[in-house]
């Protein structure tokens, strides 16, 4: 290729992505007590981490959370050509709003989930925390990064939670996941009542994943209890959980169902952990 179109193409995405080497910014909320587990946790489109910190603390006040570091990453501010040129916080462009059946950013996601992976090394580096012990998930947008990074990953997780999400790269998924896949605890949550994210597409999908790479299934509207995660029986690795009157956001029986499977995947002993064994808020754009 001709060195002064790819310096023109280099160009074009500096002028729509300008931050897209360095790495994101983030908010982090402390561990209470001795620190042995993180969760990472990305927000939609159009939103920051402090967006998601509101729900994050509520979770990390409660007993049992203590040792868990929370790690709350921004997007970087670029255009989005889905939403006509607009400039808004973005984890990668969405070249439109039809999530079934639009092209995909593909450049874009992998980029995306590299920085996120380098977030996950600063924390076995820096902070001496192992792989399973760190959970990552988003909403929206946020969870297809993190399916992304969970579905490629080559060393084990804690787990994955998606919110109101869906599958990037779903054509290609068989080609992409990892051996570790098959084996990574899933928790998805989703409202039936949901208008950017169809509830139906999004289940099909997560079945479909389920299927193609072995993954046991199960969807549910019952609420998680504690006793869910002591019968062998019910360790599923992917969790379909469906909220019938939630639309594209998250409600508080979700935020408890979270909660449960959090708990059961990084208890505060590591020795205790499920892992790879088993299983006032700002509102964001209109989106994913």
């Amino acid at each position: 290729m001709d060195a002064s179109l790819v310096q023109t193409i280099d160009d074009i995405l500096r002028a729509r992505d300008p931050n897209r080497n360095l790495p994101y910014d983030f908010i982090t909320i402390p561990p209470r007590d001795e620190h042995t587990a993180t969760v990472i946790w990305l927000h939609g489109l159009g939103d920051t981490g402090r967006g998601m910190q509101y729900f994050a603390e509520i979770i990390s006040k409660q007993p049992g959370f203590g040792h868990i570091k929370w790690i709350l990453p921004h997007a970087h501010r670029m255009t989005v050509t889905g939403g006509g040129g607009t400039s808004m916080n973005s984890w990668f462009d969405c070249l439109s709003f039809d999530i079934p059946n639009r092209t995909e950013d593909e450049p874009g996601l992998y980029r995306a989930v590299e920085k996120i992976n380098n977030m996950i090394s600063m924390e076995e580096q820096d902070s001496k925390i192992p792989s399973n012990r760190i959970v990552v998930g988003g909403i929206s947008q946020g969870s297809a990064v993190s399916l992304l990074t969970a579905l490629t990953t080559k060393r084990p997780l804690a787990g994955i939670f998606v919110l109101s999400g869906y599958i990037p790269l779903r054509k290609k998924t068989k080609e992409i996941a990892s051996t570790l896949a098959s084996t990574l605890p899933i928790f998805w949550g989703h409202g039936r009542d949901d208008p950017q994210v169809n509830y139906k597409f999004s289940l099909k999908a997560a079945m479909t994943l389920a299927d193609q790479l072995h993954i046991p299934f199960h969807e549910s509207s019952d609420r998680l209890v504690p006793e869910t995660f002591a019968e062998p029986k019910n360790n599923v690795n992917l969790r379909f959980m469906t909220y019938p009157d939630l639309g594209h956001w998250l409600c508080p029986v979700e935020i408890d169902d979270l909660s449960i499977w959090m708990e059961a995947i990084i208890p505060k002993s590591a020795s205790g952990s499920e892992g790879q064994s088993k299983e006032g808020i700002q509102e964001p754009v209109s989106g994913a």
